[in-house]
Order: structure tokens, then C-alpha cells, then sequence
């Protein structure tokens, strides 16, 4: 049985560690997969992972986390013969709700194992292909505001989130 590849975003949702990991191991081998799982560090990992593989011609990819990380995947296998499958790790799993995924690990990993492939349309805007969602406006800069707080202050999205909003809302695009 060929090993099937697994690319973790392992700061999605409340975050995803090697006991994590190991979990997902087990459910791959008790739906009869052998899974090769890998956690990305960087959102250039994980694209450079996703290139690699469609450049390997691999016929699936699964791609663990939230919207983000299905999207830079997707963007990644958009045109290619490589599949998604889907793991929704993030906090809201737009992308995988829309598709009517089921949200509790061990049914999405079944699903992955035992599902069908699906055709689904993507968008492009500014020559960066997209999946469920493009945004404009004040969202992406509270989005993009977050993830500096994150960075320099640690902490949960939503406090972030929170944070970010107060100064998009009050400063505009936030201190540069």
C-alpha cells in the first residue's frame, strides 16, 4: 500500500502537537491507510510540500487545518491531477462546512480513506487562486493585524482577533 500523503498546519485551530499526531496515525491505519504525516512549521513549508508533491504527481494530498491552510493548499493543486483531502483542524472550517465534511477527526479521516473525488470551482483575484472566500475591506486587515499580534504577543485567536479589531477600527490599517 503506497503511504498517503499528510501535511499538518500545526498552529490551526487550538494547535496540534506529536500526541496529536500520533492519534492521527492510528486513525489512518484503522481505516486502512498508511499514512506519512508531516507538520509544516511555515506557510512556505507547507506550500513547498503541496508543490513537491503535485510535482511527484501524487493522485491525493490531505491537508490538515483551517481555511487558511486548505486554501494554500488548493491554490497549490488548482489545474493539477493531485486531490484534497480534507482534515478540518482550524477554529471555524468554513471551506469544509460548505462541502459538507464531517467536522470530528475520525469521520473526516474516513471520509478522506473511503470518500470519492468531487470537482470544485476555485476563484482567482490579483493572480492568487482561491477556495470558499475572498475578502476585502476591513476583514483582511483585522486577519492580517491577528496574526502580527499573535507573533508578537503569543496568545488565543480570538483575543487577538479582539485586539485587532479595536485597532483597525481606531487607527485604520494599524501601527505600521
Amino acid at each position: 500500500m503506497p503511504s498517503l500523503p499528510v501535511l499538518i498546519n500545526p498552529r490551526s485551530g487550538g494547535g496540534f502537537g506529536d500526541q496529536d499526531a500520533k492519534r492521527l496515525d492510528e486513525l489512518f491505519r484503522s481505516a486502512g491507510a498508511e499514512p506519512s504525516i508531516r507538520l509544516a512549521r511555515s506557510h512556505e513549508e507547507l506550500v513547498d510540500a503541496a508543490k513537491q508533491l503535485v510535482g511527484e504527481r501524487a493522485p491525493l494530498l490531505v491537508a490538515g487545518g483551517g481555511d487558511g491552510t486548505m486554501n494554500a493548499v488548493a491554490s497549490v493543486l488548482a489545474g493539477s491531477d493531485t486531490a484534497l483531502g480534507v482534515l478540518p483542524l482550524g477554529t471555524l472550517n468554513h471551506f469544509a462546512r460548505d462541502l459538507r465534511l464531517p467536522l470530528a477527526l475520525d469521520a473526516a479521516v474516513e471520509t478522506v480513506v473511503q470518500g470519492r473525488r468531487k470537482s470544485i470551482d476555485v476563484g482567482e483575484v490579483n493572480h492568487r487562486v482561491f477556495v470558499n472566500n475572498s475578502s476585502l475591506g476591513l476583514y483582511p486587515a483585522m486577519v492580517h493585524q491577528r496574526e502580527k499580534l499573535r507573533r508578537r504577543l503569543g496568545g488565543g485567536k480570538w483575543h487577538a482577533m479582539l485586539r485587532a479589531m479595536l485597532i483597525v477600527l481606531l487607527c485604520g490599517s494599524g501601527p505600521k
